[in-house]
């Protein structure tokens, strides 16, 4: 029997520790907290069984029973409770009942002479198993407050009943099985076994925290297969993310490929217009040696242009873990502009920019922030689209307030519906035909994981105005060291 009850301790003290590590690492949920408090609460119980076969003193069995009773009632209060917080199931009057009986069992537990299961212990029974072992079983006369508890076990069978046909009819068949089938199984076990040794009908030592164990095996058993499921949806929607962001990225791609390569063409033709000034200066008599240096010049500040160029573009649809560094905002916004300035003007869209009077600096990625940009600067082109021309403006505005630096990009566009704003920056919500509806939730993702906000609200003059805010990073600041 010590080993029979010390193996039911030490597994139930295992899985507690296992809850509360779950608890701490789960942003305290309380649920695993009521499971840890289930599992303790039934090692103490497995302690006082032992020592209760083991005593045949009446006057410590009697100090062994009551506290046997605070750790039955501590057990099935967390069970209930942690069946109610997992399932969000089961009549909630019921439960208080449940509750209510026990806290008047327990005050009744602490203020009768020989506990809550005996107003008198009469005798103290020795047993011997069949392999020689001699154990205690003490008898009295029942406490007729003990009708209490009892109540409650049949009303525990009700609750445990009801929320696991609720959580069945919801969809969730698993949990359903798992809660309800072995709360109700193991409570029918002890709720039978227990009361015939009070009275002495079965001469055998309680069994309570045994089946206590089972139950929270069970529980336990159901709480690691939804983390675990929990875990690989969580994957499976990262890697779902990833492939969209990519996804988004050569989308924006294709829309502004021909700007690129309009911007592309001007360095290049320069370079050519330069270098065949300088074979012209190089071959005079005697060659202008300093006009060729100035035109060499030309043609590597050009060349330089046209590498940042295609630097970008590599960048943008790079998989490449994200490197953040110390960029100021209003340098980011020209060199977005300059990536869609030929698709721009090919949709005669004039774009407005107000700069601050200072620098703004952020901690951020250069290439996230370029891709937030472009975002907004093709939905803001589109929704401009088919508008008369004086209305075919965009206006980038950036300025610092406070901590903050904000950019808003405002179009001339027809607004936007009341009932969408909610919703846009959700996945897959788009109003458009042709559109996958990800770029402003991506938009979202971006500016949220910089520690940002952004927003969108119509125009004083119609159109949308959207806004997103970045911490300002503090002067004197390594990039990657300060907040923000």
């Amino acid at each position: 029997m010590t080993l029979f009850y010390g193996l039911v301790a030490g597994i139930a003290l295992t899985l507690g520790a296992v809850h509360l590590l779950v608890w701490r690492g789960r942003s305290g949920r309380r649920v695993y907290l009521l499971a840890a408090g289930m599992a303790l609460a039934a090692c103490a119980q497995a302690l006082v069984e032992l020592a209760l076969a083991r005593t045949s003193d009446p006057a410590a069995a009697a100090v062994l029973l009551r506290w046997g009773n605070f750790t039955v009632g501590a057990t099935l209060l967390c069970m209930v409770w942690f069946v109610r917080a997992y399932l969000s199931a089961g009549r909630a009057w019921i439960l208080w009942a449940i509750t209510g009986l026990w806290a008047v069992g327990l005050m009744a537990n602490v203020f009768s002479p020989y506990s809550l299961v005996y107003t008198e212990i009469t005798a103290i029974h020795s047993l011997e198993t069949f392999w020689g072992e001699t154990s205690y079983q003490v008898e009295g006369v029942a406490n007729p407050l003990k009708y209490l508890t009892d109540l409650a076990s049949f009303l525990i069978l009700i609750f445990v009943a009801d929320a696991g046909l609720a959580t069945w009819r919801r969809g969730d068949r698993h949990a359903a099985v798992t809660f309800g089938g072995s709360v109700v199984f193991f409570i029918l076990v002890a709720g039978i076994h227990t009361p015939l040794v009070d009275v002495g009908i079965i001469r055998t030592p309680t069994i309570i925290s045994a089946t206590f164990v089972a139950i929270l095996a069970a529980l336990s058993y159901q709480i690691a297969w939804e983390l675990d499921r929990a875990r690989a949806s969580e994957k499976a929607l990262g890697e779902s993310r990833r492939h969209v962001d990519r996804l988004m990225r050569s989308n924006l791609l294709g829309e502004f490929a021909s700007s690129l390569a309009h911007e592309l063409n001007q360095p290049l033709a320069a370079i050519l217009a330069n270098a065949q000034v300088v074979r012209r200066y190089l071959g005079h008599e005697p060659p202008k040696i300093a006009a060729a240096r100035e035109a060499v010049d030309s043609i590597i500040a050009d060349d330089r242009r046209a590498s940042d160029l295609i630097t970008q573009l590599r960048t943008l649809v790079h998989r490449d873990v994200v490197h953040r560094e110390a960029v100021e905002v209003t340098g980011v916004v020209d060199e977005t502009l300059a990536l869609v300035r030929r698709e721009l003007k090919t949709q005669s869209v004039t774009v407005d920019v107000v700069r601050p009077g200072l620098s703004l600096t952020v901690n951020a990625s250069r290439v996230e922030m370029q891709q937030v940009l472009l975002n907004l600067l093709f939905n803001a082109a589109q929704a401009v689209e088919g508008q008369a021309l004086p209305r075919r403006r965009i206006r980038i505005e950036t300025a610092q307030d406070g901590g903050w630096v904000w950019v808003s990009v405002a179009d001339g566009g027809p607004g936007l519906a009341p009932d969408r704003i909610d919703q846009m920056f959700e996945p897959f919500n788009t109003g458009r035909t042709g559109n996958i509806g990800m770029g402003l939730a991506i938009c979202r993702r971006i500016v949220e994981s910089h520690g940002g906000e952004i927003s969108a609200v119509s125009g004083a003059d119609d159109g949308a105005v959207f806004t997103f805010t970045l911490p300002l990073l503090e002067k004197g600041c390594v990039a990657n060291e300060c907040a923000g």
